[in-house]
């Protein structure tokens, strides 16, 4: 574990800003709305459409990028299906729907306090709507911060911000129209194409997942805070090979571990894209690759602290 020592608790509002982040996520996945929001990050700004259903207590979404190539993503509680028209593709992963683009993360609250600075800001005005703005700052350099603008009825994000422990701002997604309605057309979460001239890619769930699954590695160095949430172990398609992926999470920032076979256009070093950092080296005959919403050094530091057992095999 590296950086074990935790700063003293800084007083903040911790209780306040709990009672509002709950808020959110409960309104991501119950109400109906139907909004327009810029993705900002690195020099690219996507304008992007999301519309989102609720019926019987199943979630539909539907996400469209309004400029650039063409495409959307159907998000459905079993299934996440993207369409390229550009590349006459359509692909449907099976395996892990993915929470509401961007907007919401996996918070585990009562875990956050040593780690995190929650934080209580001002009210304005976001796309014409009453906000409330919730900072959480990380303690530490291992973690990036958030600044939320919370739609004060609802509670829904106007705005979120991704940022360095130093305050760059690394990425944004800011709405300029949220319309929260009380019911919406099924037909809109349908998508445009039907696709019967495009090629078809389903991800079939090929996936071991469990705590108790041993891999032949380990990691030596871990920020203090990340422990294990999850390991997989996935089957190449042909079969010829495994995967092996850990998640480390600290209640709120997260980043995988993937180990596999030494294959050719592997990363080596650094690369970004908004606020995901990955970093990628070889050991042998085998890939190690980190990835996640964490700081460029945090990736570099557990990447190349990868062990590998005596007999180094992915079986």
């Amino acid at each position: 574990v590296v950086g074990g020592v935790v700063p003293p608790a800084i007083a903040d509002d911790t209780a306040e800003v709990q009672q509002w982040l709950t808020r959110m996520s409960d309104a991501l996945r119950s109400k109906n709305y139907d909004g327009t929001f810029i993705y900002q990050h690195d020099d690219v700004i996507d304008t992007m459409r999301i519309i989102h259903i609720v019926s019987d207590g199943a979630e539909r979404e539907r996400l469209i990028s309004l400029n650039g190539s063409a495409r959307e993503v159907i998000r459905t509680d079993d299934s996440v299906t993207f369409i390229m028209p550009d590349k006459k593709t359509v692909w449907i992963d099976r395996r892990s729907p993915q929470a509401t683009f961007r907007l919401d993360f996996p918070m585990d609250l009562d875990t956050l306090s040593p780690f995190y600075k929650l934080t209580m800001g001002e009210r304005s005005r976001v796309a014409g709507l009453m906000v409330q703005e919730v900072l959480i700052i990380p303690r530490d350099r291992y973690r990036r911060g958030y600044r939320l603008f919370l739609e004060t009825d609802t509670a829904l994000p106007m705005s979120k911000e991704f940022m360095e422990s130093n305050g760059e701002l690394l990425e944004r997604i800011l709405f300029t129209r949220l319309d929260i309605l009380e019911s919406i057309d099924p037909r809109w979460v349908e998508p445009k194409v039907k696709g019967e001239s495009y090629t078809w890619k389903i991800d079939s769930d090929e996936t071991e997942t469990g705590t108790d699954l041993r891999f032949s590695w380990r990691v030596k160095n871990v920020p203090v805070g990340f422990t294990v949430d999850a390991r997989h172990r996935r089957m190449s398609a042909d079969r010829s090979s495994i995967r092996e992926q850990l998640v480390f999470s600290d209640g709120l920032s997260s980043f995988s571990v993937y180990v596999e076979p030494l294959v050719s256009n592997t990363l080596e070093g650094h690369t970004s894209v908004g606020s995901i950092s990955a970093f990628g080296s070889k050991d042998g005959q085998y890939q190690v690759t980190v990835v996640g919403e964490v700081p460029a050094h945090t990736v570099e530091l557990v990447g190349t602290s990868v062990i590998f057992n005596e007999e180094n095999k992915l079986d």
